[in-house]
């Protein structure tokens, strides 16, 4: 239909979308929906750690990461098209392995392509003929997965309790319903995974603080399966100040890129219009110039202090608050911000409500690859022990 989509579209067309997509996804409330089915697929998650795990070591038979990866993908398929892939139970979509395999091999050819210096602008090389053939692989697999949502909409008409991301968005603009699906499963599969795994990697490296979020998590999980509703999650500020305190020292990208619409001048600089500037917000959120004490995870730092309250952790606090942008800022808020969030709060406050989580590899820290995203690679050094 001629949507390119928010990653494609520029100016008044990308605007156009936006307006559309924005209150389905920037809404809390209509985010939070979804709830009961994402902590389904989180408990799903934590019950299969419980069988991959060695009972003597505490650490597990299969890649961390790739539990992560088939997590993330599970919950993004649901809120988007309101189908089950199964990825967690062992009953996999071969689609949906197909397109996990693809998306890593995809963002490494793409940041090789687009991102280190490349000579495919005026040769098509073999490593950029490979690049086309797994975006059009990619594009197939999530089209086919769109187009059986589609097919069952249509079949079942209103009958579904909960209308998906492209339900809601076929009423407005079939066009940028199609492309906006498309987009989210895109996006939707390494970035949460990857977010996830560095919270759990600075959590297991600071028990001290882990114990204080468990302890967050124990009044309101007296069972580390009790109930999650939309009333007690409300109630967790110390398990988000730890999202975003990992957040600060290893984002998912180190800056937000943007292209000048007109001539600027920036620190005394004349930068010409259609310049791209790169702003990086992760050099900033480590330096003490920002964040005191930048190299300690302290999560205390985003804690909401009272008025007229003595509290030492106000020095640690940035007074800039366009240092940290993890989502980006403003119309361009990433509109995937809401539903990352949840993803991550519930399947935290699940994993560390169970286990106390460890680093067992004294010597080494974990290891991260550029790959348009920063991601975790090599072995996962994770102890698992069940909490009593």
């Amino acid at each position: 239909g001629g949507v390119w989509g928010l990653v494609g579209e520029q100016g008044e067309r990308w605007f156009n979308i936006r307006q559309k997509v924005n209150p389905i996804m920037m809404k809390v409330q209509n985010i939070r929906e979804v709830l009961p089915e994402i902590d389904t697929i989180s408990i799903e998650l934590v019950d299969k750690i419980a069988s991959i795990r060695d009972t003597e070591t505490g650490q597990l038979t299969t890649d961390l990461l790739t539990e992560l990866r088939m997590w993330s993908f599970e919950s993004i398929c649901y809120v988007t098209l309101n189908s089950r892939l199964h990825l967690i139970t062992g009953k996999a979509d071969a689609d949906a392995l197909r397109m996990s395999d693809a998306m890593s091999e995809f963002m490494q050819y793409t940041f090789d392509h687009d991102i280190a210096p490349s000579i495919w602008r005026y040769y098509h090389t073999p490593s950029f003929k490979r690049l086309m053939r797994l975006h059009e692989e990619l594009t197939e697999i999530t089209r086919k997965f769109v187009d059986t949502a589609l097919q069952r909409i249509e079949a079942e008409g209103n009958k579904e309790a909960r209308k998906s991301v492209f339900e809601k968005l076929l009423g407005l603009d079939r066009n940028i319903a199609v492309v906006m699906a498309i987009d989210m499963l895109f996006g939707g599969l390494d970035t949460t995974s990857s977010t996830a795994l560095t919270a759990l990697y600075f959590l297991a490296k600071n028990p001290d603080k882990q114990d204080i979020l468990r302890e967050e998590l124990r009044t309101l999980l007296p069972e580390h399966k009790s109930p999650l509703n939309a009333q007690n999650f409300n109630n967790l500020p110390y398990l988000r100040a730890c999202i975003k305190e990992s957040m600060r020292i290893m984002p998912i990208v180190s800056g937000t890129m943007r292209q000048t619409g007109r001539d600027l001048v920036l620190s005394g600089y004349k930068v010409p219009k259609g310049t791209a500037v790169h702003m990086r917000n992760m050099e900033l959120c480590n330096s003490e110039m920002f964040f005191p004490r930048c190299n300690e995870y302290l999560p205390e730092r985003w804690l909401k202090t009272p008025k007229n309250v003595s509290n030492p952790v106000e020095e640690v606090k940035s007074q800039n608050p366009f240092v940290y942008l993890p989502f980006g800022f403003g119309p361009r808020t990433c509109i995937g911000k809401r539903l990352a969030d949840l993803e991550m709060e519930v399947l935290l406050a699940r994993l560390l409500r169970k286990y106390k989580i460890s680093w067992t590899d004294e010597q080494n820290e974990m290891q991260y690859k550029s790959n348009l995203i920063l991601t975790p690679y090599g072995e996962m050094k994770f102890k698992f022990e069940e909490v009593q």
